[in-house]
C-alpha cells in the first residue's frame, strides 16, 4: 500500500502512536534508549503501529539525518540463527551503505556473527546514524534462536547505543515475564486491546471519509444503529475485522446484520480453515471439543469428549496455549479452565463446522444482539411480552417488566441513547462517539474534531460533554459553551448537569437556571435532585417542589 494511503487509513491507535513517538523522538545519537514491544493478537494494528511510526521518522527533517528506520518483512522465516538476523538487516540498509551486504555475505563464510554487527556498526560510527528496527512476531525469532545467542541478543540491545528495537508479537511471550529468561522486564509494553464503541465509530467514520461514503455511511447507521455494535461486539473490536465489516456495510446495503456476519466469515475463512490444517493429530480433536463448548472447559471435559488420557490433554493443552491457539482461564485452583483465544475464531468455526444447529445458535444471538442495542425495538418488545404475560395472567411478572422497562427509559433519558434518531446524519457519528467516551479528556477531543469539521452541534452534543464532565466547572463550561453557539438546552440536558452537582448548592443553581431557560422539569430531574440532597430537610424540600410544579412523582 502507498504511503500517502497507509497514513490517510491510519486512524485509531493514535494514543499509543503518541507515546512511541514521544519517546522514539527525543532519543539522541549516542544514548541507550528503551527498547519497546508491542503485543496484540492478530489484526489489532501492531504491524500498522510499527510501519507509521517508522514513516513519521522517516518524514522528519531533524531525525532523517541521523535515524534510520529499518522495517523487517512480517514473517522472519529464513532466520535460525543472529548471523541470519545481520544478513537480512545488511540488505535492508543497501540504499543506504552501497556494499554492505555484499561484505556481509562473505564474513558470514567464516560462521561469526560478531563480525557481522562489527562491520554494521562501523558503517554506523563512520556516517554517525542510528538505527530504529522495527521486529514483528518477535517471540517466534526468539523461539527459533538458541539460549546463549537469545542472551547475545539481549546483551547488545541493553548495551547499544547505535541499534533500538520496537518489536511486537501476538502473544505475551515467556521470554518477557519469566524471571529466568534473558528478555525479563526487559520491554517498555504496549498492550493492544480491541477498539471501544468509540474508536470503532471513529474508524469506520475515517474509512468513510477517505472512500468518499461519508454521507452513505451516515445514512446507513442513522437508519440501523445496532448493526455496527452487534458485530463489534462478535468480533472484539478487532480492527481488521471492523475494515470487513465497513466493506460488508458498504457493499451490502440494506442487509440484515447476519448476512453482515456472513459476509466478514467468508473473507476470513480461508485464513481461519490454513489455521486449523495446521494443526496435528491430536490438536485438531482437542481444538474441536473446545470450539463446540464455546465455554471455557475443563481438561478433564476435554479429555472426556476426545477419549485422551488426561496427561495428554495438558500436554497439548500447554502447546496450544504457547501457540496463541487457547488460552487459560484461570480459575483459583490447579484445575484451570481453556477457550479459543480469539472468539471471532471460535463463531467461524462453529458456523462453519456446527451444521444447522451452530448457524441457528448464532442467528438467535445475532437477533438478540440487535434487538437489545436497539433502543426502540428492545422498548417495543418489552411491552408486547408484558401485554402477553398480562393475557396469561401473569400480572406479578408483567409488572417485573414494567419496572424493566422504566429503568431502561430512565438510562436512556440520561444516557443520551436517543441520538441515533435526532442528530443530523453527519453530526450523528461525532454524538455517539460522545455518548460512548470513557473520559473528559476524550470526549474534548472529539467535540473539537466536530468544530474542526465545521459541523453545527446540537442538544444531545452538549448533554453528551456535560455527562463526562470531570469536575462541575467542566460541566458549567459545557453549559457556558452551549450558549455561545446558541443551542437551547432541553430538560435532558439539565438533568444531567443536576446528576454533575457536587454539591445540593450547586444542584439548585441548576434548577434555577433550567427555570430561567423556562424548561420543565420532569420526573427524572427531581430524582437527580433528590439524590444531591445532603439532608433531610434539602429532599423533603425537593419533593415539595415537585409537586408544586405539577410533576408526579413514581416509585
Amino acid at each position: 500500500m502507498p504511503e500517502a494511503e497507509f497514513l490517510a487509513r491510519f486512524i485509531v491507535r493514535e494514543k499509543q502512536f503518541t507515546l512511541l513517538w514521544e519517546d522514539i523522538s527525543a532519543t539522541q545519537l549516542a544514548t541507550i534508549d528503551q527498547h519497546f514491544l508491542i503485543i496484540g493478537q492478530r489484526g489489532m494494528g501492531k504491524t500498522s503501529l510499527m510501519l507509521k511510526t517508522a514513516y513519521a521518522i522517516a518524514r522528519d527533517q531533524a531525525l532523517s539525518d541521523w535515524l534510520i528506520p529499518v522495517v523487517f518483512p512480517e514473517e522472519l522465516f529464513g532466520v535460525a540463527e543472529l548471523l541470519d538476523l545481520w544478513l537480512g538487516l545488511g540488505e535492508l540498509l543497501e540504499d543506504q551503505f552501497p556494499g554492505l551486504s555484499k561484505e556481509l555475505n562473505f564474513l558470514a563464510e567464516q560462521h561469526s556473527e560478531h563480525k557481522l554487527l562489527e562491520a554494521i556498526r562501523l558503517r554506523l560510527s563512520v556516517g554517525k546514524k542510528k538505527l530504529v528496527l522495527f521486529i514483528d512476531n518477535f517471540g517466534d525469532l526468539l523461539d527459533r534462536l538458541e539460549d546463549n545467542e537469545v542472551r547475545r541478543l539481549r546483551e547488545i540491545l541493553m548495551n547499544a547505543t547505535d541499534i533500538r528495537l520496537v518489536a511486537a508479537s501476538a502473544r505475551v511471550m515467556d521470554h518477557t515475564y519469566r524471571y529466568d529468561k534473558p528478555f525479563f522486564d526487559f520491554f517498555n509494553t504496549i498492550y493492544l486491546s480491541g477498539l471501544d464503541r468509540t474508536e470503532s465509530m471513529l474508524l469506520m467514520r475515517g474509512l468513510a471519509d477517505n472512500t468518499g461514503r461519508r454521507e452513505e455511511f451516515d445514512a446507513l447507521l442513522t437508519k440501523h444503529p445496532a448493526r455496527v455494535e452487534a458485530i463489534r461486539r462478535l468480533t472484539g473490536g478487532v480492527p481488521r475485522l471492523l475494515l470487513l465489516l465497513f466493506s460488508s456495510l458498504m457493499e451490502g446495503g440494506e442487509t440484515e446484520v447476519m448476512e453482515d456476519l456472513e459476509s466478514i466469515l467468508d473473507q476470513v475463512s480461508p485464513y481461519y480453515k490454513h489455521r486449523v490444517e495446521d494443526l496435528q493429530g491430536q490438536q485438531r480433536s482437542i481444538f474441536h471439543q473446545v470450539s463446540m463448548a464455546w465455554d471455557a472447559v475443563s481438561t478433564k471435559e476435554i479429555a472426556a469428549a476426545t477419549r485422551l488420557e488426561s496427561k495428554k490433554v495438558s500436554a497439548q493443552l500447554q502447546q496450544m496455549v504457547d501457540n496463541d491457539i487457547l488460552e487459560r482461564v484461570e480459575t483459583g485452583t490447579k484445575n484451570h479452565l481453556y477457550r479459543l483465544k480469539e472468539r471471532f475464531f471460535n463463531i467461524w468455526y462453529l458456523m462453519r463446522m456446527a451444521g444447522n444447529k451452530g448457524a441457528a445458535r448464532m442467528k438467535w444471538l445475532m437477533a438478540f444482539l440487535e434487538t437489545w442495542l436497539d433502543g426502540p425495538a428492545l422498548h417495543t418488545k418489552l411491552r408486547d411480552f408484558a401485554d402477553q404475560l398480562r393475557e396469561d395472567g401473569s400480572v406479578g411478572d408483567a409488572e417485573g417488566i414494567d419496572a424493566l422497562l422504566q429503568e431502561l427509559l430512565e438510562k436512556e433519558a440520561t444516557t443520551f441513547n436517543k441520538t441515533a434518531s435526532s442528530s443530523s446524519p453527519q453530526l450523528l457519528p461525532y454524538n455517539i462517539c460522545l455518548r460512548d467516551s470513557k473520559s473528559w479528556d476524550k470526549s474534548l477531543s472529539i467535540y473539537s474534531e466536530l468544530q474542526d469539521a465545521e459541523i453545527k452541534p446540537d442538544v444531545f452534543t452538549f448533554t453528551a460533554l456535560i455527562r463526562r464532565a470531570s469536575t462541575w466547572e467542566d460541566a458549567i463550561w459545557a453549559l457556558e459553551e452551549m450558549k455561545r453557539v446558541e443551542v437551547l438546552p432541553d430538560v435532558f440536558t439539565f438533568t444531567t448537569l443536576i446528576r454533575r452537582a457536587s454539591t445540593w448548592e450547586d444542584a439548585i443553581w441548576a434548577l434555577e437556571e433550567m427555570q430561567r431557560a423556562e424548561v420543565p422539569p420532569n420526573v427524572f430531574t427531581f430524582t437527580a435532585l433528590i439524590r444531591r440532597a445532603s439532608t433531610w430537610e434539602d429532599a423533603i424540600w425537593a419533593l415539595e417542589e415537585m409537586k408544586r410544579t405539577e410533576v408526579l412523582p413514581d416509585v
